[in-house]
């Protein structure tokens, strides 16, 4: 898949606006499940060190991979969330796949504010200096996010006034 897009260079507009459809689908396809009831989870004592080490085969795959791919390919690469995968498997594992589809409906969403981020270093990286560039698209990537979470809680203190009516 990725070996595919070798030859696509399609600006960062239209990266950016590809991405925001491709998020924007994933939220329509994946099912919304009720709202959760907060439960404190226990976790096995080696589940922190197999999340980490289950995160690190990837990372290692792509950073070996990298003089082989070239510059462009691995950019690609390692532009996707490696760490989507560990977590849904370990989600859906220890806490079944109503729980793994509300971390992947999250993750998804946060997403957006991802794109928002490597669009903003796209278009600012050249006219504002690496720093600035930077700077800015974190700053940009929380306000986004900020804003999502601020619409979530928002929606969440309307929602049983609605279903009350």
């Amino acid at each position: 898949m990725i070996a595919a897009l070798r030859p696509v260079d399609v600006g960062p507009l239209a990266a950016f606006a590809a991405a925001c459809t491709a998020c924007a689908c994933g939220l329509v396809l994946l099912p919304r499940p009720a709202p959760a009831v907060p439960s404190p989870q226990v976790h096995p004592p080696y589940d922190l060190a197999l999340r980490g080490a289950a995160a690190v085969v990837p990372v290692v795959a792509v950073t070996a991979s990298a003089s082989l791919l070239g510059p462009h390919l691995s950019g690609l690469v390692a532009a996707f969330p490696v760490i989507t995968p560990v977590l849904a498997a370990f989600t859906l594992a220890q806490q079944g796949p109503v729980e793994a589809v509300r971390l992947l409906r999250g993750m998804t969403v946060g997403f957006f504010a991802y794109a928002l981020f490597c669009f903003a270093v796209s278009v600012g990286i050249g006219p504002l200096g690496t720093a600035t560039a930077f700077v800015l698209a974190t700053v940009l990537a929380l306000g986004a996010q900020a804003a999502v979470v601020a619409v979530r809680r928002r929606s969440e203190q309307l929602l049983p006034a609605e279903v009350a009516v």
